[in-house]
């Protein structure tokens, strides 16, 4: 990814980096990473009352939430949702202020095994914070192509492929365990007590049957066989 274009999408996140009233570089930094985050297709969550604000605007998606900036001190957090799979991850990011490292922490939810770290050099990508003083993000964030590239090698793709898929939308799942609790009640879908569970099993009782009757030819079989040693 060239520099400019990472620009291109910090101007779709943040019109201007003066907006972000900072010296450090640590929020431009932060919100390098969660626009190559939705770049790379994750959802930004956001709370209903932003949701209609940010689909009026084009780009929308780009946008963090209101309060990503200044909620806490030198830390960062989105949170995301990825089509085809089934659990939110969230991204923390923490500046360590006497190294200038700032540590990025991934995780999927109800999954602590499946969690991703990374730390990047806060010089190395916003080596010049008087820049961000300007009202354009040219040249105020470099090296755009090897933050991606150490982005996508230790967070995205272990994370995504480590994360568990989702085999249906949410509501046909919601559907699916209705009707199945609803048959449960019922004692089976066709009638109910045991002529319903008979009729809906009558496949599995057939099978049983029959797999019972093969035991005993051989049982028998094996009696006969040894009979003739």
């Amino acid at each position: 990814m060239e520099d400019s274009k990472l620009a291109e999408l910090l101007t779709k996140a943040c019109p201007r980096p003066s907006f972000l009233a900072t010296t450090d570089g640590g929020p431009c930094l932060a919100l390098s990473v969660h626009v190559l985050m939705v770049e790379a297709g994750f959802v930004l969550l956001t709370s209903e009352a932003n949701t209609s604000s940010r689909n009026s605007k084009p780009d929308s998606k780009y946008m963090p939430q209101k309060d990503w900036n200044g909620l806490y001190l030198d830390q960062w957090i989105f949170e995301y949702t990825k089509p085809g799979k089934a659990r939110k991850f969230t991204v923390h990011l923490s500046l360590q202020a006497a190294s200038k490292r700032m540590f990025i922490h991934c995780s999927e939810e109800a999954n602590p095994a499946n969690t991703c770290v990374l730390g990047l050099q806060l010089d190395n990508y916003v080596p010049e914070p008087a820049r961000l003083k300007t009202n354009s993000w040219e040249g105020a964030v470099l090296n755009a192509g090897k933050m991606k590239g150490l982005l996508t090698e230790y967070i995205i793709t272990p994370l995504l492929q480590n994360a568990e898929d989702q085999h249906m939308p949410p509501e046909e799942e919601q559907e699916a365990q209705a009707a199945a609790a609803a048959g449960a009640g019922r004692g089976g879908m066709v009638g109910g007590g045991w002529a319903g569970w008979l009729t809906n099993n009558q496949a599995y009782v057939v099978a049983g049957v029959a797999a019972a009757a093969v035991a005993v030819l051989v049982v028998a079989h094996r009696s006969s066989a040894l009979s003739r040693r």
